[in-house]
C-alpha cells in the first residue's frame, strides 16, 4: 500500500518479524492474492551481467541516438521509458533480436530507424570509436585534408586518445 508520503519501506515495517511470522501472514491472505505474490517472488528476473566496457552495449542510449542523428526524434521517449543504456535494450547476454525489434516498435521507432539502431547496438566496434575525433562531422571536415602517402592520419586518433586519457586542459600544437 502507498500513502501520501510514498511507498512503504518494507525492511522497516517488517523489522523484528521472523520468517515464520511472514509465512503465517502470507498464508492468512486469500488464495487469490497468494498466487500472484508467489509467482512474482519465484520468477524474479536474474540480474543482467554488465557488458564489456569497450562494447557498444556498454554505451548510453543517448550516445547511440546522437551518433545516428536520432536524438531529436527519440531521445525524450527513451528517457521517459527509462531506457538509459544500450545493454538495457539488448537484454540479458545480447538478447533476442526479435525482442529488441519488438521493444523499439513499442517505443514508436520507425522500421528504418529500428534497423539502424539494431545494427549499431550489435556492432562489434569499440564504444569509443565514435564521437570526438571519430564523429561524422569531424571526419567530413578532415577528409579533404587526408593524404594517403603521408601516414600522419594515424597520429590524429593517437594524439586525441592521449589527450582524452590524460584529461589535459590545454593542448599546444
Amino acid at each position: 500500500a502507498m500513502d501520501s508520503a510514498g511507498p512503504i519501506d518494507w525492511s522497516t515495517a517488517l523489522r523484528g518479524w521472523t520468517f515464520a511470522d511472514v509465512l503465517t501472514a502470507f498464508e492468512a491472505l486469500p488464495e487469490s492474492l497468494q498466487q500472484p505474490l508467489h509467482a512474482a517472488l519465484t520468477t524474479a528476473p536474474k540480474p543482467v551481467p554488465p557488458p564489456a566496457p569497450w562494447a557498444v552495449a556498454g554505451g548510453s542510449v543517448s550516445w547511440l541516438l546522437d551518433e545516428l542523428g536520432l536524438s531529436g526524434l527519440y531521445g525524450s521517449t527513451f528517457a521517459e521509458y527509462g531506457v538509459e543504456t544500450v545493454a538495457q535494450m539488448l537484454g540479458p547476454e545480447g538478447g533476442d533480436p526479435s525482442a529488441l525489434i519488438a521493444s523499439l516498435r513499442e517505443l514508436g521507432v520507425t522500421r528504418d530507424h529500428r534497423d539502424k539502431i539494431e545494427r549499431l547496438a550489435r556492432s562489434p566496434r569499440p564504444c569509443g570509436a565514435s564521437g570526438g575525433c571519430f564523429d561524422r562531422a569531424f571526419l567530413a571536415a578532415c577528409r579533404p585534408l587526408h593524404a594517403q602517402h603521408m601516414g600522419c592520419e594515424n597520429m590524429g586518433p593517437l594524439l586525441y586518445s592521449l589527450v582524452r586519457f590524460t584529461k589535459a586542459r590545454h593542448v599546444l600544437e
